[in-house]
């Protein structure tokens, strides 16, 4: 059996981007931490954590301030940024811009009082 891999396979290009952003902060020697996996591949989440990437979540705000959180390629919710700020924690935006245009998408829909349905994986 030939097993061929397409020259473009791999991340897409706001992964790539998140990734960059993280290896710039790590290399700078900051301490970092993604909330949630950075991306869903074990292998890279291992390599990312040997740099000293720390993965998190909001409730752990309480224990970060003054820390620089990475939100990750899909973005987060208006809530989460607002949590950061309560508890004085220093967000990172890595959020891919197709997902942020999408967003922005969505919410005009929303304000318009459009039923907003969004399905697809768990």
């Amino acid at each position: 059996m030939t097993v061929t891999i397409d020259n473009s396979a791999g991340f897409c290009w706001g992964v790539v981007r998140t990734i960059d952003i993280a290896e710039q902060e790590l290399a700078a020697g900051s301490e970092l931490f993604s909330l949630g996996d950075i991306i869903h591949n074990p292998m890279e989440i291992a390599r990312l954590e040997g740099e000293g990437l720390k993965t998190v979540t909001v409730a752990d705000f309480t224990d970060l301030r003054g820390k620089k959180v990475l939100v990750r390629a899909h973005g987060e919710a208006p809530e989460t940024y607002r949590e950061a700020e309560r508890f004085g924690v220093e967000i990172i935006d890595a959020t891919c811009p197709v997902v942020t245009k999408l967003q922005e998408r969505i919410r005009k829909f929303y304000q318009d009082g459009y039923q907003v349905v969004i399905f697809g994986k768990k």
